[in-house]
Parts: C-alpha cells; structure tokens; sequence
C-alpha cells in the first residue's frame, strides 16, 4: 500500500506525507474494524474506517 501511495504522490493524484506510515496506520485500522465487526456484529466500524480511508486518499 506504501508503494500505491508513493505512485499517488508522484502522480499528484494524493498528497501523503508518510506513506508507509499512513499504509501501517490503515492497515491496523482495517484489522480492528474487522474484528470488531466480527465480535459485534456491527458494520459501523467498517463503515467508519472506510469514510476514513477515504477521506486520507482524498476520494470523498
């Protein structure tokens, strides 16, 4: 994911400061998300993690 957020930057379709950071960040966020899902039976984690995906990538 670090390397498709580098590509972004280069392309300047995003701006990421910290990409690996960023991708390590998501990918954690994801992770609980699906757990908690999982746990709970409750989208509303994966529903918040992707508006916050989507507000990092810039694709609101």
């Amino acid at each position: 994911m670090a390397d498709y957020f580098n590509e972004g930057n280069t392309l300047g379709v995003m701006s990421i400061s910290e990409p690996y950071t960023a991708s390590r960040s998501l990918y954690a966020k994801w992770l609980g998300a699906t757990l908690l899902c999982a746990v709970q039976k409750d989208r509303s984690h994966l529903e918040q993690a992707m508006r916050e995906t989507a507000q990092l990538v810039g694709s609101n």
